[in-house]
């Protein structure tokens, strides 16, 4: 059982082999995506899903690949197949697991069996069931035609067959067990051992008076056999060698009669029911997903949201917001109130941008946007004695590792940068970082506080609103628009009566 499916769930067979597992990138604590793919892997630790999550991809035609999977996966003549198939697998995973985990041979070896007889099943049902569905998708298309030829492969009958043999063979074991006392004797049967179980039922049939409800329950899992059991257990094997011969040589045969690819498949479908099932939860809490379109250049976003807010404050209302890039815009300048929702914007791209490499629903009503090959970004960290480095400096050198990673694909998400320094100093240096970002052609979201470079060639002023009626109310809506107007502290010293006028008024009485 060597065999790999020749088209994965997640990339198209010309994406060669998949990437190793590596570290999270530096961009989802910054993004709070690490919060999010903790609510999208609950429940799925065994499938290590993170592998899945840290490598996002950078080939257009792979987003492409992954998305139609998944939209198969979301038809229900599939998605029941699929989830039955999970549950099954993880049954067999489990029995495989115990079944290791047992110190007794006769144990281990029939929990093995075990496990194997609901893998053979497991994988014939849904071989015919995902044919059946007929699905539409590169990935699936190939999941089905693998296990058509694996079901039909000699190894697949080989391994059925031996199951069914040994199966059979411990079946017809029978013994008389003798308990007295605080003594057990194990014989041969004799074959006019009395059957009580059907005098047992042929007694209490008396009362039955029509349909019963039924109170069977779920037997606890299989703990390990006591002395007893193992005594008992052995002393069976020496009375009826012949199918615990059987046994030992179907465990010694097929230790290992999971296939590769059906294993493969069984992770990658996890993947794809984890992001299917992450998006019912934002259209649960009432917000829009969509499929997003990669494009060439240019960015669209339409009543998108940081799905963060979604997961960290279940219930509340979450403000929608739009963006547009196109032709020589290059960068977002976010400006406005403190707390306005700035951060939150600069979240929602960054989120928005990094879900799309993952082949995932876009947390918006419509996103058009190019595939970036990474997100990088530039959020404020305490301070960290073991350091040694003060806030400016921490922002100068995090800073110039963006700088030198950036390429015309990336999109740069910075957060109140050089927020620790003189206003003169700030301008300065942020208008040198702007000039590099500019020149390295990526994509940019930048919050700042600094609104003279709104007027830079390429930049797009973005201002978070306030009620027009109560201008100390902000709405948290971000809106494509000049720069400029009173600052917030202006705004709310107006509304106090302790702007520069008013104060003037007042001394003059």
């Amino acid at each position: 059982m060597d065999t790999q499916p020749t088209v994965s769930l997640l990339r198209p067979a010309a994406a060669g082999a998949p990437p190793a597992p590596g570290v999270p990138p530096d961009c989802l604590t910054d993004l709070a995506l690490d919060h999010v793919f903790t609510v999208v892997t609950a429940g799925r630790a065994e499938y290590h899903l993170e592998d899945y999550l840290w490598a996002p991809l950078t080939d257009p035609a792979e987003v492409v690949h992954r998305q139609e999977a998944m939209r198969d996966v979301e038809r229900p003549e599939v998605s029941g197949p699929v989830r039955d198939f999970a549950d099954g697998m993880r049954v067999v995973r489990t029995a495989r697991s115990r079944s290791a985990g047992y110190r007794h041979p006769v144990q281990r070896r029939t929990t093995l069996l075990e496990a194997a007889e609901a893998y053979i099943l497991v994988v014939r049902q849904f071989s015919e069931r995902l044919t059946s569905a007929a699905p539409a998708s590169e990935g699936l298309r190939g999941l089905a035609a693998h296990l058509q030829g694996l079901v039909g492969s000699a190894a697949f009958a080989t391994l059925a067959d031996d199951a069914a043999r040994t199966r059979a063979a411990l079946d017809g074991v029978t013994y008389r067990l003798q308990v007295s006392n605080d003594r057990v004797r194990v014989s041969k049967a004799t074959g006019y051992e009395h059957d009580y179980a059907a005098e047992i039922a042929a007694v209490f049939e008396r009362f039955r008076h029509g349909s019963t409800r039924t109170h069977v329950t779920r037997a606890p899992e299989q703990a390990e056999m006591n002395h007893v059991e193992e005594g008992i257990a052995e002393r069976v094997e020496t009375l009826c060698p012949g199918p615990f011969a059987l046994l030992a040589d179907f465990a010694t045969t097929h230790s290992d009669f999971m296939d590769p690819g059906v294993r493969t498949a069984d992770r990658e479908l996890q993947f794809l029911l984890a992001a299917i099932e992450f998006a019912r939860r934002l259209e649960a809490s009432g917000l829009p997903t969509c499929w997003p379109e990669v494009a060439a250049d240019g960015y669209e976003l339409v009543d998108a949201y940081d799905p963060a807010l979604v997961v960290g404050r279940p219930g509340e209302t979450v403000v929608r917001n739009d963006l547009e890039l196109h032709g020589e815009e290059r960068v977002a300048l976010v400006t406005g109130p403190n707390q306005g929702g700035k951060t939150t914007f600069a979240r929602m791209v960054g989120s928005t941008a990094y879900l799309t490499s993952l082949g995932f629903r876009a947390p918006a009503r419509r996103a058009r946007l190019p595939l970036a090959d990474r997100v990088l970004t530039h959020f404020g960290r305490a301070e960290r004695l073991a350091d040694l480095r003060g806030a400016l400096e921490d922002d100068l050198v995090r800073l110039r590792e963006i700088l030198g990673a950036a390429t015309p694909r990336s999109l740069v998400v910075l957060n109140e940068v050089f927020t620790s320094t003189s206003v003169a100093d700030a301008v300065q240096l942020s208008r040198w970082a702007l000039d590099r970002l500019l020149a390295s052609g990526c994509t940019c979201v930048w919050v700042t506080f600094l609104t003279e470079l709104a007027a830079t060639p390429g930049v797009v002023s973005h201002v978070s609103q306030v009620n027009p009626d109560d201008p100390t109310i902000r709405t948290f809506r971000v809106v494509r628009q000049p720069a400029g107007g009173p600052t917030w502290a202006e705004t709310l010293a107006i509304a106090q009566g302790l702007d520069h006028d008013s104060l003037k008024r007042r001394l003059a009485r």
